[in-house]
């Protein structure tokens, strides 16, 4: 506003956050306030917006409005996935302050570095000897104003908040991430995307209901956490749909670059998995930060599903086994055939287990209920199968198995009988084998169990060991379908092969998923079943103890260590046969087992949570069927001595046949294997049933194998041992070990008690004896191989070593102390490795630990062993180098952590971290003998090291080393050494070679150790020294890097791993689907990431200590840390090194860094850290001095890199703030924080540095900088990259980022200036680097960027008004800010291929500019591929254009020497054969594109360059013999005249370039405007057409959004003499006159509109407009702005000559396409339409009267009103009009398609005869007097004498001239070019096959000569001599 204006305003002190609650409107009704104001908008309800001034009164704010974009803009604007998507724009608003509800407790981030430059900040950047002003104050200086002081009038406004939701919670983020999904919504549909728009719409309702419940608090803290994790997981889904989307890669060579996702939407950022915020540099660790990126760019569903584990590990899991599973079963929705309503259960029976392809895991779960199966389930409790061992779910696939039986009556009342047999008689009856038992009690039974269905489902997803964290503590729900038995064939069946058939095999083929006896029972078709895993004995009992619903616990069906293993038998019957009888023959339908015991004590069950009963029937089956039911006996303790089951078989419900099987015999279970057959006999004694079963007991008190009752019964106390008693010792010891496992297990306990009684008794004795006894070892060997046998693979003994190690260490049981003994035996053993080496050491190795655990629990406090001389044993073993060994000391290092932990309370711990360093140096001792860091490895040597590594991690994670090692409230020299040895074992695998073979499994876990170190050990000294290391670490990710590609680890892989793993291999994790072709490369970002945290350390522990040099002054002191691998100096090569790695963290083929933006950031900030402390190296030592020698020693190089790196890391995406999208720049500065500010200081600092010793006070005074030299200027122009660096660090929208860079680019200028004395070289460094830098898409203006960068260039300038150099500036500003300006133009128009014409449009005038600079190729590869793009599209008029456009940079200057270029392929020539050639080949091709007045004056400009400049007759007489044959060829060429539309586009849709401005297009010959119209919409895509000039202008007034376009006719102006009389011309020669006239120099045009009033035509006045285009036609790209309109009133009389003129071009035009047509054979039937339409139209016009009414100005009553003349005009355009319709009328006829259209051809030529009779008969007198004169002159001719010197032919001047390098090339026959075509050829020589019917005229009157040149491939040099010479002999 004014000065009045400004005076009403007041700054607030800060931004206030608002939100409208009422529309504020002015727009609507005052639309004229746009023009006043730009502030005044519609401002709408909820629009956010941030105050920061208010009025004096406080009725009004001012204020930015977060303008979000309208769905229009999306549809205008978005073609392709590959276009900038609309974002929030800030726009300044003013409303009523009453209008807005204030949210003041939202505080409003503002950064300091956002704000408006001044003249202040550049104060310290300006000599203090200074005495210029600055460049603003020297072209805004005012006598009037004050303006010079740079001083603003007000308060400047202050930024917009780029950082407005910085301190916003999580739920404050989610509406800007609604906002931006609904843009998302909007483009995908716009673009067409639309399973991605259907997806978004998803997400967006998804999220929106997660707000909603935050917001409103209506969680609890679990669920709470749940929430926020699943927004979590849809925020990252956003980012990976946005990344899938297909880009349509349609870049052509004039498009502008687009820098793929500017905004940083497809951005994978770290968030905090509970409380969702993102995380920050400071707070976490980094190790997460880039965790949790990854796991979020990768899989799916994270955090929602974890995917990490935790940290907390079980001590006791080494020792002791893995936590076992525990598997949670619910049944729900029985399902069965919708054909039947009720499937009427009786009395269902459900039966539930789990089981392997082989064996029974667990008891069965049986429960009866109802047949109301709606409620029965629900009765049903939740099952918990408990103990499910690890290594059955690691070996097989788990299966829970659901079985369902009924009781059903028996309705048979038939006993069983044979067809054969004729029961009726008593013979029959004798002979039956089917004879009922006499008693009265068991003889028949009524109800029967019968086998409904059954299912198996496999379970194994559920556990963790399948799919990992993903399914832990996650119900999955399964469809369990059911099948019946089909036992039709079991009739037939006596074979006993097949144990599957029937019943009891149903289980067993659904496994095997076989179809055979397999069918669907209707009444039971599926069940819906949910199962969850529940890990650890804890977790069960928690479940069990606080579920709301019944749960039953089912035990296992094994013998489980964990459990009190009560005495059982389970008994499992198989298939029951009929003996000798086919089942066919007989009558039987089930056959039912029951089985009881005559000992009331022995009781049935299927498990031991059921009620117990005395007998047990099995389910019923039809004969040679298998049963498959077990149950379990119990009882077994209180059987008698014998005991034996009662076994009665049923048929068909009656009692046929029972037997005894003896079930104990002689105090011993008689067990049976499986297919065990017992014939069970009738009541006639004889065998009736065949029955198979299978018999198992599960118990420890019987059936006890002699080998162990042999070991039992050794005697341990005071035992004499002869040589007798030792052989059977040592027998008996074997013999144990050769029992089973099974058998071994029931009595671990025991025997390994009565072991170490054993093992002390035999020692005591050999103490007494003497060591010559060798039954200790004996015993001791064998007691290694029972350790390794029962504990090493099997988890039941291990649990029961557990439970005895407890009660030894609780003082429950009393421990023989056998320690020393242990400890000897071992240490014996590996005393001797060296030379012997046998079973027991391996035996050791295997169960080191145990016995270390057994040595430990069994001493006393008193008495504890001494482990030195153990450890110095166990160091020598692992020196030793021997293959076979190795694997052995493979599982000794593997048991070393748990064995160091279990030895912590016993030992001190400072020996134990020596033993443990004595161990890794040994073995670093033996790895460096064997040089295995150097070369491949063997599979067992990478195990090796993998082990050592990974013991090494897992020993500094052991709570009591750790406490000890990370105390840090002493200095205790041990630790510090450890540490110091860990950190070198760790860092020698990294040495750097060039032929290094790295081995990057062991690397990894390397990498899980120097993190640890890292994260956990907070030693000054160690830290300090880790910064030492930062150098040794760079050199080694540059060779792991290069080894990576070379071992092709750098491809897209579809699965993953963890960073930092525990343990090798790794468990893979699968990618994401959505995510495609990511590179991923784990250990390259481990390495990076300890980078980062060593330089986290620099940055935060030693903030005072800026450079390497200060800190390893520091670290002087520190012995322990004094190894190769730490820096002592830093030297060039480090720094060499750094810029390195610097530039490969950026590269970024190692891991998606353009999307994983927050690992980017803080690779960035990380990178920032390791050049500054560099810095002060590279200032102190390589710095220049005034003396000159010196000079020669700055490594200009090492600058060149140094800078190079800053720039990059500065330009990176990922610091471009303001151009990312709210919630990735709120994530991005949480991590790189200001990046900026650190680059610009550094920059600074180097550029002063470059000028040390050199100091120009002259400069200091004039120009304001003083510190200048050589090494400045050598540095930026011999590395021009850095200024194109300079310039895309400038327009970063950061106040110290743009000082800087104004400073290095006026310090450049000004060295420019005093060492050329001109800054036109500043220009050609300068504009060419900032078009490379516009080409890969870094330099992205808009207004305000350009402005603000303009604003500091102006401040930090200084030049004297009256300096010479003032002038040079203005120049230099003029070129380089008119270059910005355009490429600021071409980012506003949208890369959509409807701006093509716009793009290319701008791409000439920046080319412009780069030839000014000296870079011309650029300018020529653009028209070069424009040249070729025209050819191909056999477009030869833009082909011309663009070569006339190319010849238009060369001038007419044949002394100079061109270098021969590429693009077009041209040979070395001077200026003037290269634009001559050029002209000539524009001048062809016009003439190919019937543009032959373009041709004409192509070569006019070529005589006038011939005739006065170098004088070139030969060039002469070849341009003049071209003219001739255009001037012919125009006399008898057809060709078709375009339509001309006068364009307009409206609307914010359009960019600037187009936006509220008209144009001239050329269309099509005789394009209607429809035509047009559609061509226009396929062009601009979501346009509108507006069909009134009206709506014209209104829109011009007000401009919409979206797109508008109008077009209307218009035509050409003609400039025809008043002396050019067409009625004495021929008329066809008029014809080609009137269309030579009009597309010569053409650019004006017009059209009418009418005045409203007249009446008729005589009075009818018109408003002629005439259009004045800024280029000629033909043009570039068919269309050119109207630059000029005027306006001008045409009388009654004009208009009418006016119209005639515009009739008689069109028949102009339509007779010539019919002649063209004709002659080309076409095709004639739409052109006959068109001309009986137009001639129709002309002759007898049915509205308005057409032509004719324009007669009425010739009548005696209105003719004397104009004059004669004008009169005479309108006679003369009728004869005209006459002349033309009479031959359309003859090409009429010759159209006709047929015969019956004759006679109305006849009446058109009847109408013409009637309506123009008299012009008919004054044109044919006219003719023939024409005709007559014509005679006359013929005559005379021929009676003259004939001139002797006139030629017949043409002479041969179409060749070129013989100065020019130029000559005739052969015309392919073929203009259709490839685009690896020779257009541009090579200047042949004339040959002779040159002769002079050569350049003889051909049909169309052009020389034919001509058309054979053309543009194809290079130019040779000729010689000159030899063209003369043939050039004489030819025209002799």
């Amino acid at each position: 506003m004014s000065q009045q204006d400004s005076q009403r305003w007041l700054p607030t002190d800060r931004l206030i956050y608002g939100v409208l609650v009422k529309s504020f409107l002015p727009l609507q009704r005052y639309p004229e306030l746009v023009y006043e104001n730009s502030n005044y908008a519609n401002v709408y309800v909820g629009a956010e917006v941030y105050v920061f001034e208010e009025s004096v009164d406080k009725k009004w704010c001012r204020a930015y409005q977060c303008l979000r974009p309208f769905p229009e803009e999306f549809i205008s604007n978005m073609n392709s996935a590959n276009d900038v998507l609309p974002d929030v724009k800030p726009k300044v608003v003013i409303f009523p302050r009453k209008y807005v509800h204030f949210e003041a407790e939202k505080a409003v981030s503002t950064m300091p570095f956002f704000k408006a430059p001044s003249a202040e900040d550049f104060k310290p950047l300006i000599s203090k000897e200074c005495e210029s002003r600055s460049f603003c104050d020297s072209l805004y200086v005012s006598s009037t104003d004050d303006i010079s002081t740079g001083k603003p009038r007000k308060t400047p406004r202050p930024p917009f908040p780029f950082f407005r939701y910085q301190k916003r919670s999580f739920k404050d983020e989610m509406g800007p991430i609604l906002s931006l999904i609904s843009s998302h919504v909007y483009s995908m549909y716009s673009i067409g995307e639309f399973s991605i728009y259907r997806k978004m719409i998803k997400l967006y309702y998804d999220l929106d209901t997660i707000r909603f419940r935050l917001s409103m608090n209506l969680t609890t803290e679990a669920e709470k956490i749940n929430l926020i994790r699943a927004a979590t997981s849809l925020r990252t889904k956003i980012a990976k749909f946005l990344s899938s989307t297909y880009r349509k890669n349609k870049l052509i060579a004039n498009s502008t670059p687009r820098n793929p996702d500017p905004y940083g939407f497809e951005g994978i950022f770290a968030r905090d998995i509970d409380t969702g915020e993102l995380l920050s540099y400071e707070i976490d660790k980094l190790r997460t930060l880039v965790s949790s990126s990854m796991l979020c760019g990768l899989t799916n569903n994270f955090p929602t599903v974890p995917v990490v584990e935790s940290d907390d590990e079980s001590s006791s899991n080494g020792l002791f086994g893995t936590v076992r599973s525990s598997i949670l079963v619910n049944l729900k929705d029985l399902a069965w055939d919708p054909s039947i309503s009720d499937p009427k259960y009786q009395d269902l029976s459900i039966c539930v287990y789990l089981r392997t392809k082989d064996e029974v895991l667990t008891e069965s779960f049986t429960m009866t209920k109802s047949s109301n199966m709606e409620s029965a389930l629900d009765e049903i409790p939740a099952m918990l199968f408990k103990n499910i061992l690890e290594t059955i779910v690691h070996k097989n696939k788990v299966y829970l198995v659901v079985v369902l039986k009924e009781t059903i009556a028996i309705t048979t009342e038939t006993a069983p009988e044979i067809s054969s047999y004729n029961i009726s008689t008593e013979e029959s009856s004798s002979h039956s084998p089917f004879s009922p038992f006499n008693s009265s009690t068991e003889n028949k039974i009524d109800h029967v169990k019968k086998g409904l269905a059954a299912g198996v489902i496999n379970i194994s997803p559920v556990f963790k060991f399948y799919n990992g964290l993903s399914v832990a503590n996650k119900a999955q729900r399964f469809n369990l379908y059911l099948y019946s038995s089909d036992s039709s064939d079991s009739q037939n069946f006596n074979s006993s092969k097949d144990a599957d058939l029937g019943w009891g095999g149903l289980i067993n083929k659904i496994i095997k998923d076989s179809s055979e006896g397999v069918s669907v029972n209707p009444r039971a078709v599926s069940l819906s079943v949910t199962v969850k895993e529940i890990i650890g004995k804890q977790e069960a009992e928690k479940v069990l103890s606080t579920s709301l619903v019944p749960i039953r616990s089912i035990p296992t069906y094994f013998y489980d260590t964990m459990f009190s293993q009560a005495e059982r038998i389970y008994l499992n019957l198989g298939r029951v046969s009929l003996y000798g009888l086919p089942a066919a023959d007989t009558n039987i339908e089930n056959v039912t087992v029951q089985i009881s015991c005559r000992n009331k004590a022995v009781k049935f069950c299927k498990n031991k949570l059921e009620e117990r009963s005395g007998d047990w029937k099995f389910v019923s089956v039809r004969p040679n069927e298998s049963i498959g039911e077990s149950i379990r006996i119990e009882g077994v303790e209180n059987m008698n001595e014998d005991e034996t089951l009662r076994v009665l078989v049923y048929l068909n419900g009656f009692l046929m046949a029972k037997s005894n099987i003896h079930i104990k015999k002689k105090n011993e279970i008689i067990e049976y294997r499986k297919g065990t057959v017992f014939q069970i006999m009738s009541s006639k004694s004889v065998p009736l049933i065949h029955l198979e079963l299978e018999a198992s007991y599960f118990g420890r008190r019987y059936n006890i194998n002699p080998a162990i009752t042999n070991f039992l019964v050794l005697q341990t106390k005071n035992v004499e041992f002869d040589q007798q008693l030792k052989e059977h010792y040592s027998v008996t010891l074997k013999q144990l070990n050769n029992v089973s496992f099974k058998d071994l297990l029931k009595h671990f306990d025991t025997i390994l008690a009565h072991y170490l009684l054993l093992l002390e008794s035999v020692n005591e004795a050999t103490d007494k004896k003497g060591p010559s006894s060798s039954l200790p070892n004996i015993v001791f060997s064998e007691f290694v191989k029972f350790l390794n046998l029962m504990l090493t693979h099997q988890e039941n003994s291990r649990y029961w070593f557990n439970r005895l190690y407890k009660k030894v260490m609780s003082k429950e049981l009393e421990c023989p102390n056998v320690a020393p003994i242990l400890i000897k035996h071992m240490t014996t053993i590996f005393d001797r490795s060296h030379s012997s080496w046998t079973r027991t050491g391996t035996a050791i190795c295997r169960t080191i630990l145990y016995i270390i655990v057994l040595a430990i629990g069994s001493s006393h406090s008193d008495e504890m062993p001494n482990f030195s001389h153990f450890f110095r044993s166990l160091h020598k073993f692992l020196m030793l180098a021997d293959e076979p060994i190795m694997a052995d000391q493979i599982l000794l290092i593997e048991s070393i952590p748990s064995m160091l932990e279990t030895m912590t309370n016993h030992c001190k711990v400072e020996d134990l971290v020596r033993f443990a360093i004595g161990l890794f140096e040994c073995c670093q001792e033996k790895e460096m003998n064997q040089k295995m860091y150097s070369r491949p490895l063997s599979v067992r040597e990478e195990e090796y090291l993998n082990t050592k590594f990974n013991c090494l991690l897992k020993l500094i994670n052991k709570k009591v080393l750790q406490n000890y090692l990370t105390n840090t409230e002493s200095v205790d020299k041990l630790r510090l050494q450890f540490l110091s040895k860990t950190l070198e074992w760790l860092l020698t695998p990294y040495t750097p070679g060039d032929d290094k073979c790295f081995h990057v499994e062991s690397l990894r876990l390397v990498n899980s150790v120097f993190i640890t170190i890292i994260e956990d050990y907070k030693f000054d000294m160690l830290q300090r020294n880790l910064i030492r290391l930062l150098p040794y670490l760079c050199k080694s990710f540059v060779h792991l890097r290069r080894y990576c590609k070379k071992a092709r680890l750098m491809r897209p892989r579809r699965v993953f791993t963890m960073l930092f793993p525990r343990e090798i291999p790794c468990n893979y994790i699968p990618v994401d689907s959505i995510v495609n072709d990511e590179v991923v490369v784990e250990v390259l970002l481990e390495l990076a990431i300890i980078i980062c945290e060593i330089t986290k350390i620099a940055s935060s522990r030693f903030p005072s200590y800026q450079s390497f040099s200060e800190i390893i002054n520091l670290c002087d002191k520190d012995t322990l840390f004094q190894s190769n691998f730490y820096s002592r100096q830093i030297t060039n090569e480090n720094v060499y090194t750094i810029t390195k790695t610097v530039f490969l963290f950026f590269k970024q083929d190692w891991f998606p860094g353009m999307k994983w933006l927050g690992v980017s950031a803080l690779l960035g900030r990380s990178s920032l850290i390791l050049l500054s402390l560099c810095k002060d190296y590279i200032i102190e030592n390589n710095s220049p001095s005034p003396s000159k020698e010196s000079e020669k020693r700055v490594d200009m190089r090492l600058w060149a890199e140094y800078v190079k790196v800053i720039l990059l890391v500065s330009n990176h995406k990922s610091a471009s703030l303001t151009k990312l999208a709210i919630t990735p720049r709120k994530a991005v500065y949480l991590i790189s924080g200001d990046l900026k500010k650190i680059s610009a200081y550094i920059l600074n600092e180097c550029w002063d540095a470059l000028a040390t010793g050199h100091y120009n006070i002259t400069y200091a005074k004039k120009y304001g900088l003083g510190a200048l030299s050589d090494c400045q200027f050598e540095l930026f122009v011999h590395n021009q990259f850095l200024i194109r660096e300079i310039f895309i660090f400038a327009f970063h929208r950061h106040i110290d980022a743009t000082r800087i860079c104004c400073k290095i680019l006026w310090g450049l200028g000004l060295n420019f200036w005093r060492i050329f004395g001109s800054l036109q070289p500043a220009v050609n460094a300068c504009i060419p680097e900032l078009f490379s830098a516009y080409q890969i898409g870094k330099l992205r203006l808009n207004d305000y960027e350009l402005e603000r960068f303009v604003s500091c260039l102006f401040f930090m300038m200084h030049v004297p008004d009256s300096d010479t150099f003032f002038p040079a500036c203005m120049d230099f500003l003029r070129d380089l800010l008119g270059f910005l300006h355009i490429v600021n133009e071409i980012y506003k128009i949208p890369n959509q291929e409807e701006f093509d014409d716009d793009r290319t449009a701008r791409h000439i005038e920046m080319f412009e500019y780069l030839l000014e600079a000296n870079r011309p190729e650029l300018f020529h590869k653009m028209i070069y591929d424009l040249f070729i793009h025209f050819i191909q599209k056999k477009d030869f008029v833009q082909a011309a254009l663009s070569l006339e456009l190319l010849a238009g940079t060369y001038a007419w200057d044949s002394n100079d020497t061109l270098e021969a270029i590429s693009f077009p392929p041209l040979p070395e020539q001077s200026s003037f054969e290269r634009k001559e050639y050029l002209l000539k080949e524009s001048a062809r091709n016009f003439s190919r594109g019937q543009k032959p007045e373009k041709a004409l004056a192509v070569y006019k400009d070529l005589i006038k360059a011939y005739d006065e400049i170098n004088y070139d007759l030969n060039g002469l007489a070849f341009v003049h013999d071209q003219i001739a044959g255009i001037y012919t060829r125009l006399q008898s060429i057809d060709r078709l005249v375009p339509t001309y539309f006068k364009v307009s586009f409206m609307g914010f849709g359009f960019p600037k370039s187009l936006r509220n401005k008209s144009f001239v297009f050329e269309g099509l010959p005789f394009e209607h405007i429809t035509s047009m119209h559609d061509r226009l919409l396929r062009s601009y895509h979501g346009s509108n057409i507006v069909h009134s000039q009206e709506e014209v202008d209104m829109l011009l007034m007000n401009p919409p959004m979206g797109k508008y376009i109008h077009v209307a006719s218009v035509e050409p102006c003609l400039s025809i003499s008043d002396n050019y009389n067409s009625s004495d011309k021929k008329s066809s020669i008029n014809n080609k006159v009137r269309m030579y006239i009009e597309n010569r120099d053409l650019r004006t045009f017009s059209n009418s509109r009418r005045l409203p009033g007249a009446k008729g035509v005589t009075d009818l006045w018109v408003e002629e407009y005439t259009y004045h285009t800024m280029n000629t036609f033909p043009t570039l790209m068919n269309r050119s702005e109207i630059v000029k309109v005027t306006k001008s009133k045409l009388s009654p009389l004009e208009n009418a000559i006016r119209s005639l003129q515009v009739k008689i071009q069109e028949l102009y035009g339509l007779e010539n396409m019919c002649n063209k047509t004709l002659k080309d054979h076409g095709d004639v039937n739409d052109l006959f339409t068109e001309l009986s339409t137009n001639i129709t139209g002309t002759i007898s016009a049915p509205v308005n009267g057409g032509i004719s009414q324009y007669k009425a100005f010739l009548e005696p009553s209105t003719s004397k009103q104009f004059s004669t003349d004008d009169l005479g005009r309108l006679t003369l355009a009728f004869d005209e009009l006459v002349a033309v319709l009479g031959r359309c009328l003859t090409l009429h006829a010759e159209l006709l398609p047929s015969k019956d259209l004759k006679p109305s051809h006849d009446l058109l030529v009847r109408l013409f005869e009637e309506n123009f009779a008299e012009e008919i008969e004054r044109y044919s007198r006219t003719l023939s007097e024409a005709n007559r004169s014509r005679n006359n002159m013929i005559t005379a001719r021929i009676i003259s004498h004939k001139n002797p010197n006139k030629k017949a032919s043409f002479s041969g001047r179409d060749h070129h001239t013989s100065g020019s390098n130029h000559s005739q090339f052969v015309l392919e026959h073929s203009d259709s070019f490839g685009p690896n075509s020779l257009l541009f050829g090579k200047y042949l020589t004339r040959t002779l096959s040159h002769s002079s019917t050569t350049s003889s005229l051909d049909k169309s009157g052009i020389v034919s000569g001509t058309s054979s040149t053309f543009l194809a491939g290079s130019q040779p040099n000729t010689n000159t001599d030899s063209q003369h010479k043939h050039d004489y002999s030819h025209s002799g």
